[in-house]
């Protein structure tokens, strides 16, 4: 019999170094055999802690490969996996652990320090044996596990398998929630054939616009995209094929990749049917069943129906072995055929139309799907009739249009009881798919003739009956946002505070909002955490518009620096002829791999295709130095031949000053020997950022890979809308002279020195993200906080202000920028203000959110000393969002001496994690005419106290 973890072990041995699975966004690679390794040390882990054989064990993590190897690793073990994930309320994750009697569940933490267990080789369950342990919408109140045999998932594996037949080579988008089975289509089928697969955030599965840029960036060939998603979904250059699953896909047809539509069940473990969608169809037909799977149409008496007739769609073959726990409802669904084989009763009603091809017609029930989720309502009315002060409730479901959606109907025990209220009593048990979209408060529900409630005379809800006192827009992003809404959910008047959610939209109205209102800032989690018009426009707001049709006369004019690029020009005039703000980098790329010749050519494409790289400065009569751009000032670059022992020589003097008045402001050189072609780029950072080198390098790969055509450039339009925007420079919240800016100085000197304090923690870099996720906020504001009050109390000063680094690049159109977009965020605040003292948290959002919108044009102070930042700088740099060249062979970043950078401020906080089980650093980097080490000691221990508060613990 078909094995998939012998199936998962061979591939690992016949192609070890190829890539496995992809996670965090594109940015970590794993193999095979890396994949193999994790996986078997799952194993030995859990084995290790001698749970009985058949155990259930749950999984509560993120969309990582983590996750992958604990799937496979716990049934490799010999135990059944129940999987589940972390958006899941805690009494459903309770009620899971109750059900299965699970004696363990695997979470991030289980992967720290793994590697000291040993790798073991599990055999697994037998086939017979239950391997996993699905949990789905129950009609009782409570979820009930749905059991998979060993022998029914392998057979699944190898059935997803089949979805790939006919492609050359298999990079998959996995978008499946991983509590679900259909993961087996996602992950197991790709994986087994050898395939990549990458796994989606929840942010960007759940977002047509990011799913569609991540399918273009990574080379996406297959994915599953949901029926609903399917209209705002286009197609990518990559692109060969989409899965899509539901049991009614309407009028849904690709000219330029192919759309199979899947029908399959929870019950079935793999899809059981597939359809290659030819044309547009109202009702797709579902298709035939593959593998050794088979559908049958039966009437009420079990007798199969002519072709064309309507009945019941049931579906044999190795599927599940029925409900956990539950022998009546396993009896009355499954029929044992033998063999281990058994037939299902979906209660579907369908038909086999000419072509033999299974057509979905309605439900025999009330179960419904949600967006392609199963949902049973008589759950969601359990959970209701338990909510305090509710007498009565009953849910049902609506169709509109091609969606449906739920509503609840309660008779409160008194008038008290606020609809806020049950819809948080819900969510804390519930999955947000299973949220009704509307609640209708009534005084009694109507009867029939024997009492029982009538569910068939319960009216749809009207939209507009849930609308708040009107008031009105209050500028054109809250206009532009109210008028959408309307369009979307079909209501005459929606004002500022209206609720979308309650209004009564769902996951594809947000994706129709974003396609409505054409945002580039705004992302489909906007909408799903703001709801109102007024929150949602907020972000909008935050847009920095840009004519990309005036481009090129953009690129004639002469431009003002902007703020920062103004600091790094006082900075390195002040200092003189010595080597400071470049970013330098060497690129060693064997001989053979490509000719010195075509290295220099596609360079040279790359260079012509940034005009920040043909930047001139020249300072006026006035003294104001203002930049203009010269196309001609960019060359092809020279290459020079010579031996390794020369190059060694050669590359100490590789990083000299720049001279900032009417010359080039950066450098690229081309060296040849016998074993590399080096190249030596040098950017000065008045006209580039630290992501501008990526943008530089990803182009230069592509077009060494035979790209013709690269992203265009857009950065002077973007100092034209810079520029123009000055206006609106009074609205951003900048300190006045009465905050502190950074920690009192000792000395009064001015120099360039520095010196720095490293500071490891006892604590992991997953402990303090944990510790961060436990205070509901993010590492940056933590930092943050920590500063502030820090910063406070050794200068005895409640009114302070720190920096934070903004990259710049929140528009799609930025991303192929080179140029400084990256500048510094200063967050002032008067932590003895009532807002401060209430949440400083909030107060700390609300001043990053109004500086954002106007990060380019803020003024700044650098007052009499050109040497000083303009407030103490915190700078938060994570390793799962460091870029890294991507994996070519024979290509490899050498690292430049350190002593050739210098640090242009007077004082810096910078947190820096290595990996994610690696302890967490801090370092204070200060100036040291400035300050005195001791000082900066005091300093140091006064932060980490402020830091360990912030973090509600005892020691870090």
């Amino acid at each position: 019999m078909y094995n998939f973890l012998k199936e998962f072990r061979t591939l690992s041995e016949k192609q070890p170094y190829s890539i496995a699975v992809v996670d965090q966004g594109g940015r970590r690679e794993t193999s095979f055999a890396e994949m193999k390794l994790l996986t078997d040390r799952v194993t030995g882990r859990l084995l290790s802690r001698g749970f009985p054989r058949g155990s259930f064990i749950l999984i509560n993590m993120g969309r990582c490969r983590e996750y992958i190897a604990a799937y496979l690793g716990i049934i490799a073990a010999g135990y059944a996996v129940v999987p589940t994930v972390p958006d899941y309320p805690e009494e459903r994750i309770r009620y899971i652990i109750r059900n299965s009697g699970s004696p363990f569940t695997v979470t991030e933490k289980f992967f720290e320090g793994i590697e000291a267990y040993d790798s073991v080789d599990g055999t697994g369950p037998d086939p017979e044996d239950i391997a996993c342990m699905n949990y789905t919408s129950g009609s009782t109140g409570n979820p009930k596990g749905v059991c998979y045999s060993m022998r029914c998932i392998s057979e699944g594996a190898g059935r997803a398998g089949l979805l790939f037949e006919g492609l050359d080579r298999i990079v998959m988008a996995s978008s499946a929630s991983f509590a679900f089975a259909a993961m087996s289509n996602d992950c197991l089928g790709p994986l087994l054939l050898g395939g990549t697969v990458h796994l989606l955030s929840d942010e960007v599965r759940k977002d047509a616009k990011l799913m569609m840029e991540y399918y273009e960036k990574h080379g996406i060939v297959c994915g599953n995209v949901s029926p609903g998603m399917q209209k705002f979904f286009g197609h990518t250059k990559e692109l060969k094929r989409v899965f899509t699953t539901g049991e009614r896909v309407v009028n849904t047809y690709s000219g330029q990749h192919e759309i199979w539509c899947l029908y399959g069940l929870t019950e079935v473990f793999t899809a059981a049917t597939r359809f290659l969608i030819d044309r547009k169809y109202p009702n797709t037909p579902l298709g035939k069943p593959f593998g050794s799977v088979r559908i049958d149409i039966l009437d009420d008496d079990g007798n199969p129906v002519p072709e064309g007739r309507e009945g019941e769609i049931f579906v044999s073959g190795y599927i599940s072995e029925g409900y956990y726990g539950m022998p009546e409802e396993t009896a009355r669904c499954f029929t044992d055929l033998g063999g281990g084989m058994k037939r299902f009763a979906t209660h579907d009603i369908g038909y086999m139309d000419e072509n033999g091809d299974l057509v979905y017609v309605d439900r025999k029930d009330w179960m419904v799907k949600i967006n392609g989720q199963r949902v049973e309502p008589f759950e969601i009315e359990a959970v209701l009739n338990e909510v305090p002060g509710v007498q009565s409730a009953v849910v049902k479901s609506f169709k509109e249009e091609d969606s449906v959606y739920l509503c609840a109907y309660y008779i409160p025990e008194d008038d008290g009881l606020k609809e806020e209220d049950i819809r948080s009593a819900v969510a804390a048990k519930l999955p947000s798919y299973m949220m009704p979209a509307f609640f209708v408060r009534m005084d009694a529900f109507p009867r029939t003739v024997s009492q029982k409630v009538d569910r068939k005379a319960l009216k749809a809800p009207s939209h507009s009956d849930f609308l708040k006192e009107y008031a009105p827009p209050e500028n054109p992003a809250e206009k532009a946002v109210c008028e959408a809404m309307q369009k979307v959910l079909k209501i005459e008047r929606v004002g500022r505070n209206d609720d979308f959610f309650a209004l009564g939209g769902d996951s594809l109205k947000v994706m129709e909002m974003i396609t409505v209102l054409k945002s580039e800032s705004l992302v489909a989690l906007d909408i799903v955490e703001r709801r109102t018009p007024a929150a949602i426009a907020e972000v909008m707001s935050r847009e920095v518009l840009i004519d990309t049709g005036s481009d090129a006369e953009c690129r004639k004019k002469t431009y003002p620096l902007t703020r920062y690029q103004e600091h790094f020009y006082r900075y390195c005039k002040y200092a003189g002829n010595i080597i400071i703000a470049h970013t330098p980098d060497l690129l060693a790329i064997e001989a053979g791999l490509v000719s010195p010749e075509k290295l220099a050519d596609a360079v040279y494409t790359v260079l012509q295709n940034h005009p920040a790289l043909s930047t001139l400065i020249h300072e006026e009569e006035d003294g104001v130095p203002r930049q203009s751009f010269d196309p001609t000032i960019i060359t092809r670059p020279d290459i020079l031949t010579c031996t390794e022992q020369e190059f060694e020589k050669i590359r100490e003097g590789l990083v000299r000053p720049f001279n900032l008045q009417g010359h080039k402001l950066y450098r690229c050189e081309i060296y040849s020997t016998d074993l590399h072609s080096y190249l030596f780029l040098d950017l000065h950072h008045i006209v580039t950022d630290a992501l501008s080198y990526y943008v530089l390098i990803r182009q230069l790969l592509s077009v060494l890979g035979g790209a013709v055509d690269l992203p265009a450039d857009y950065y002077c339009s973007w100092l034209e809308r810079v520029q123009n925007m000055n206006a609106c420079i009074d609205k951003a919240v900048l300190p006045d002279e009465t905050y502190a800016r950074y920690p009192a100085f000792d000395l009064k000197g001015e120099g360039c020195i520095t010196e720095t304090i490293w500071i490891t923690l006892k604590m992991k870099v997953s402990d303090f993200r944990e510790a961060a996720d436990r205070a509901e906020t993010t590492p940056k504001e933590i930092l943050t906080i920590a500063a502030l009050k820090a910063l406070s109390e050794y200068n005895k000063s409640s009114k302070v202000v720190v920096n934070w680094f903004y990259s710049g690049r929140d528009m799609s159109v930025k991303q192929n920028m080179v140029g400084l977009l990256m500048t510094s965020i200063p967050v002032p605040v008067d932590l003895d203000s009532d807002a401060a003292r209430t949440d400083l948290k909030e107060e700390i959002r609300r001043i990053e959110k109004i500086n954002i919108a106007y990060a380019d044009l803020s003024p700044g102070n650098f007052g009499s000393r050109p040497v000083i930042d303009d407030t103490m700088t915190v700078n938060y740099i994570p390793c799962d969002e460091r870029e890294a060249i991507e994996k070519t062979e024979g290509l490899e970043r050498v690292e430049l001496m350190e002593s050739n950078k210098a640090y242009a401020n007077v004082f810096y906080i910078i947190a820096e994690e290595i990996s994610y089980g690696s302890p967490f650093t801090l370092l204070i980097r200060y100036n040291l005419s400035m300050y005195r080490r001791d000082s900066m000691e005091r300093f140091r221990d006064i932060f980490i106290k402020k830091l360990t508060e912030a973090l509600g613990m005892e020691e870090i």
